[in-house]
């Protein structure tokens, strides 16, 4: 499988794929500068991107999150693809919307609240089945905490992107729990 789908923004995979392909580790930094405070900011994340660049360097990430760090990452992405003069491109829109999620997301009592929390599942979802549907149903890969990956929605308070997705795709969808 060559797409990884994970749980992070689109700006986010899409300076990371700038990164798979020029190898510029600054790029790969700013990113994970940009996570302190999050759970992902964790000295494993970069060994795991790092390997993954070494090993599978033909990946694609596809991040299908709602716009975490918008102000940072998102807001540098925008500026990026603004000094290639691709502002009005796909990648341009789809990173606004992905901002835009964010903000919508945060206004649900700071993100921290089971309309928050439905919100998020539907954009995940949405994200997801734009970019999979993209792909023409290749086989893929996702990777995401098991709040949204459960199809059985461990705390029950809404259905999961993998419940979604599941009723979109059938069998398609597997679950491997990691931990």
């Amino acid at each position: 499988m060559r797409d990884l789908f994970i749980e992070m923004p689109y700006y986010t995979a899409q300076f990371l794929n700038l990164w798979m392909e020029t190898g510029d580790d600054a790029i790969l930094e700013r990113v994970y500068d940009d996570m302190e405070g999050t759970l992902g900011h964790v000295p494993a994340w970069l060994d795991f991107m790092r390997a993954l660049r070494s090993t599978c360097p033909e990946t694609v990430l596809h991040g299908t999150d709602v716009g975490h760090q918008s102000m940072t990452t998102g807001r540098r992405y925008l500026e990026y693809l603004e000094g290639l003069g691709a502002s009005d491109t796909e990648e341009y829109k789809l990173a606004q919307e992905c901002i835009r999620q964010g903000e919508e997301f945060y206004e649900l009592d700071g993100g921290d609240s089971v309309a928050a929390t439905a919100y998020r599942e539907e954009a995940l979802t949405s994200n997801f089945i734009r970019a999979y549907d993209a792909l023409g149903g290749v086989p893929v890969m996702g990777i995401y905490g098991n709040l949204h990956a459960d199809p059985l929605r461990p705390d029950g308070a809404t259905d999961s992107m993998a419940m979604r997705l599941e009723e979109r795709y059938g069998d398609v969808i597997q679950y491997e729990p990691l931990v």
